[in-house]
């Protein structure tokens, strides 16, 4: 019998930065609180999408074609081997604080899981700003490969908090 596949939340509220503020570290690959930061090779370029937001049914977007929101690929060095990375964008929505990418590597199986992040106002006055992150990652294989990513992300997300 196939198990369902594993879904992880991970949630954070970062501290003197805005949800825009951190839309735009997460997508700049020389920023620390990239997960693209840092890696042996990355090749990062999304594509800023129309002023009307993607809507998404499961991995299948609408109104728009995914290789218009554009691609990455990444690899890290590891201990005895390369780990690659690739995906694509599906949302890449600034003003509603949404980033949406599929990621494909060996520890998903080579098969397409999803990220969605979202980020929302997290402060109740403007010179104290703060942002309630929110990182979804859905689709993974529910074995150690999968519940691994957590600890991943987790990381990524506290260099992320750490970089503003």
């Amino acid at each position: 019998m196939q198990q369902e596949p594993l879904t992880i939340t991970l949630k954070k509220t970062i501290p003197n930065a805005t949800p825009q503020q951190i839309y735009d570290i997460y997508l700049d690959p020389q920023s620390p609180g990239s997960p693209w930061f840092g890696v042996t090779t990355a090749v990062v370029q999304p594509i800023h999408q129309p002023a009307t937001p993607t809507t998404i049914t499961s991995t299948t977007p609408t109104n728009t074609n995914t290789s218009d929101l554009g691609l990455f690929y990444h690899c890290i060095q590891g201990a005895s081997k390369t780990h690659h990375h690739y995906g694509r964008f599906m949302v890449l929505d600034k003003a509603n604080g949404v980033i949406e990418h599929t990621w494909v590597s060996e520890a998903t199986g080579g098969k397409e899981s999803v990220v969605r992040i979202t980020l929302t106002s997290a402060s109740s006055t403007p010179s104290s700003p703060a942002t309630a992150m929110t990182l979804v990652h859905s689709n993974l294989p529910n074995d150690d490969t999968g519940k691994n990513h957590e600890v991943g992300w987790d990381f990524i997300l506290k260099a992320l908090g750490s970089s503003v």
